[in-house]
């Protein structure tokens, strides 16, 4: 909350949870503190603003973290999740898909895309980019970790 005018943290001053570390940035705060307190399933708004970085590193904040509720971003132009194990998305012909794993040992399996994966693995971060969907769902799992799913709204 650096960034905030003292107008507005005063107008707000009943709902905001101030904390002060450096460490993280205040998505992450977030996130953290919703874990905590037991959220189950998190949509989160406007986490992709008017900086690339800055965008870049709020979705790749909910993959950094092995939270316990199930956490989406939506953006102008689609969607983040995680997956942790398995989901089967509503889809349609063409529709843009890309997945990014952090860690290299994760097998990934799906279904219903262009380019399959049985227990492939993405030897970059970017190595599942640019997957199209080919029917009215797809599926993805995945084994030895999590992975960011990127939906896109329009072909």
């Amino acid at each position: 909350m650096d960034s905030i005018s003292a107008k507005l943290r005063e107008k707000y001053s009943d709902i905001i949870i101030e904390k002060k570390s450096q460490d993280e940035n205040d998505l992450r705060k977030a996130l953290k503190w919703l874990d905590e307190n037991g959220y189950s399933d998190i949509t989160i708004l406007g986490a992709t603003g008017l900086r690339d970085d800055h965008s870049i590193a709020n979705v790749f904040s909910i993959l950094d973290q092995d939270f316990k509720f199930e956490v989406r971003i939506i953006t102008d132009y689609g969607t983040f999740q995680i997956v942790k194990d398995k989901i089967e998305v509503a889809s349609f012909k063409g529709q843009s898909v890309s997945l990014f794993a952090a860690k290299k040992n994760v097998k990934i399996t799906t279904h219903g895309l262009k380019y399959r994966m049985k227990s492939g693995l993405l030897n970059h971060i970017y190595s599942g980019a640019l997957n199209k969907s080919i029917s009215s769902s797809f599926t993805v799992s995945c084994d030895g970790g999590n992975i960011l799913l990127y939906t896109a709204y329009k072909k």
